[in-house]
């Protein structure tokens, strides 16, 4: 039995688009110098990881996106 059918594990099986989120993480565009927005995930990713961002898995690159994005959430400007 697959674990999505499994009300148990149900949670643990959530998809991206079940959660509402973008996927522009699979494909970012990467400003080429200055990031115009507040809360930007994109600014947590070095230019290394930017240069080998197709390299990784989709699964790498959501974890790598989802601890930026927390990151950026976490921003507090004046």
């Amino acid at each position: 039995e697959s674990l999505k059918a499994d009300a148990r594990f149900r949670h643990l099986t959530v998809t991206i688009a079940d959660a509402g989120m973008s996927k522009d993480w699979i494909s970012p565009e990467w400003p080429n110098e200055y990031f115009k927005y507040v809360h930007d995930w994109r600014r947590y990713i070095s230019g290394e990881m930017r240069a080998a961002w197709d390299t990784f898995t989709d699964d790498q690159k959501r974890m790598i996106f989802e601890n930026a994005e927390a990151q950026a959430d976490a921003e507090e400007w004046e």
